[in-house]
């Protein structure tokens, strides 16, 4: 080995220490497609029981932070995905100590993936033929126009907000959603006139004035009280008999 590799301090000795991994399961975990969050978190583990000879150590969140840098919450999603795996066991831990976690071992009870990239399956999009003619889907077509058609049909449905019309008067259907209010018709005169002077003067605009007309009777009982409902005369004993 050259010299300048041996006196650079970033290369690792064997001396200061190494973590024993049993062939057969780095040879599936070469094998096993497992995200690389999840397999940050599954490293530490490793290094923290094998590197240290023990079967199950007491990790805390803040270990698993600090020499991952990843955030508190994707460890706790890394770790929670490698359990329902079947790839690590974890014990619950209590107050003052943290949970303890460990590798399991049987990794044939791993619920892995396969590796997508694997040699043994050669990927049918590699080996594409030039000659072979690509046949369209007729529907595709029809159904890309009808789709057009109708989000041209909506866009059409859709109202823009307009300034009051200034032929906007008052109609049968004005006079009497406003009378079954309780509203006379004297008031109701009155109301819409305001009604109609006041949007013009702050032009103000609406998709439909019919329901601005029935929110500002609505406002004029809500913030003005309902209207006295009408006294009928009642014919006494003196008018009848005269």
């Amino acid at each position: 080995m050259p010299d300048d590799v041996t006196k650079n301090k970033a290369c690792p000795k064997e001396h200061e220490g190494f973590t024993q991994i049993p062939n057969r399961i780095l040879d599936h975990l070469c094998k096993a497609y497992i995200p690389a969050r999840e397999r940050q978190c599954l490293d530490l583990i490793i290094r923290q029981t094998y590197g240290y000879h023990k079967h199950q150590d007491k990790i805390s969140l803040s270990q698993f932070v600090e020499n991952t840098e990843l955030k508190t919450r994707t460890v706790r999603d890394c770790l929670s995905s490698l359990e329902e795996k079947k790839i690590i066991n974890i014990s619950p831990g209590t107050f003052r100590s943290p949970k303890g976690y460990s590798l399991n071992q049987d990794f044939t009870l791993w619920s892995v993936q396969r590796n997508p990239h694997s040699a043994e399956e050669p990927a049918q999009s590699v080996q594409r033929n030039p000659q072979r003619s690509v046949q369209k889907n007729p529907h595709h077509k029809r159904k890309k126009e009808s789709l057009k058609k109708g989000t041209e049909k909506t866009k059409g449905e859709f109202k823009k907000n307009m300034l009051i019309p200034a032929d906007y008067s008052l109609s049968d259907y004005h006079q009497t959603f406003a009378m079954e209010k309780g509203f006379v018709m004297e008031t109701v005169e009155a109301m819409f006139e305001k009604f109609k002077a006041h949007h013009e003067a702050k032009g103000s605009k609406f998709k439909s004035w019919n329901a601005a007309w029935r929110t500002w009777v609505l406002n004029q009982i809500q913030y003005h009280g309902a209207p006295a409902p009408l006294k009928t005369h009642q014919t006494t004993n003196a008018e009848i008999l005269a």
